[in-house]
Parts: C-alpha cells; structure tokens; sequence
C-alpha cells in the first residue's frame, strides 16, 4: 500500500495510488480512469510511477469496459 502506479495505453497515462486490501488474497475492484481505443491492436503497460516500498501490487485482472459514446 502507499506506492503510485501508471497505466499507459494508446498514448494516453492513468495513474494513482494503492490502498491496502489486508492480504495477498484479498483483492479489491478500482475505478482508474477513461481512454479512448483506437482500431486496432493496442498495448498496455501497468508499471511504477516512483520508487517502490516492497511490493507494487498483486495484479489480479485489468477490466476494460465499454461506454457509450
């Protein structure tokens, strides 16, 4: 918990702050932001934004949801 991360996709950077879940087997949905996908392949990266104390985070699923336009 404490660390800062960014997700960088298509150009576009997200990025925030993790908060403790209280265990490596619990695990919490976060809300990170919007982009907007061009057609076509895409990559994402999830990295640290700044030093980081232990661990980063335990990753579990990136969700990508579509919205209405």
């Amino acid at each position: 918990a404490g660390n800062h991360f960014l997700i960088e996709v298509a150009g576009q950077k997200l990025g925030g702050r993790i908060t403790g879940t209280g265990g490596w087997d619990q695990y919490r949905t976060m809300t990170v932001g919007t982009v907007r996908l061009p057609k076509g392949p895409c990559e994402l990266t999830a990295r640290s934004d700044g030093p980081i104390r232990g661990a980063l985070m335990d990753l579990q699923v990136v969700r990508l949801v579509r919205t209405s336009r």
